[in-house]
């Protein structure tokens, strides 16, 4: 349970500046722009969400970066792509945990296990994500990976099962009510603010 709850923790604070900006309207979003995204496919439905950025202040903040750890601690990668390209609608997360970045071909939890997460009514309940378990854990498989402490850029493609979470608090992910889900991301990075 407490693995679930972290990952969905560490997936979720790493789309505040998504969330920030479906809030506010699109002319009032300083230097809003679509970096990249997440196509995937779940039941036969295929979609493509947006990884979106916007300035706070004269920061650049996006949906699509990476939290850099310390010590022992490793960075995380988050990518939350939205259903519009204004920053609304839908949302679609992963998350990776590595010490080392990742060099194009490898694959799986580098430090802390894959997740994926999908509200696919907004930030309505239920939604689903993926199982935390070793058997279950998705697969991440890198093409891409750069970043320099302020930006960057990430690309590969993923699969796995995603599971139904009936709230928040539900313990952990539905076993029983799964379904597979595959695609792709690509997106610049930015550091997570």
């Amino acid at each position: 349970m407490k693995t679930f709850f972290a990952a969905l923790l560490g997936v979720t604070s790493l789309a505040l500046p998504a969330a920030f900006a479906q809030d506010r309207p699109e002319e009032e979003i300083p230097g809003l722009q679509t970096d990249g995204g997440i196509s995937f496919a779940i039941a036969g439905t295929e979609y493509r969400y947006h990884t979106v950025s916007y300035l706070f202040d004269t920061v650049r903040v996006g949906s699509a970066s990476v939290q850099e750890g310390s010590g022992s601690f490793g960075n995380i990668l988050g990518i939350s792509a939205l259903g519009n390209p204004d920053g609304s609608g839908n949302s679609f997360h992963l998350s990776i945990g590595y010490r080392e970045h990742p060099d194009a071909g490898e694959t799986g939890g580098l430090f802390d296990p894959p997740v994926l997460v999908w509200y696919p009514d907004g930030d309505e309940q239920p939604f689903w994500a993926s199982l935390t378990s070793p058997g279950d854990l998705p697969e991440i498989t890198f093409t891409r990976f750069e970043f320099d402490g302020q930006s960057g850029y990430a690309s590969g493609t993923f699969q796995g099962r995603i599971c139904l979470v009936a709230g928040i608090d539900s313990e952990e992910p539905d076993p029983a009510n799964c379904q597979p889900v595959s695609g792709s991301f690509e997106s610049a990075l930015h550091k997570a603010f």
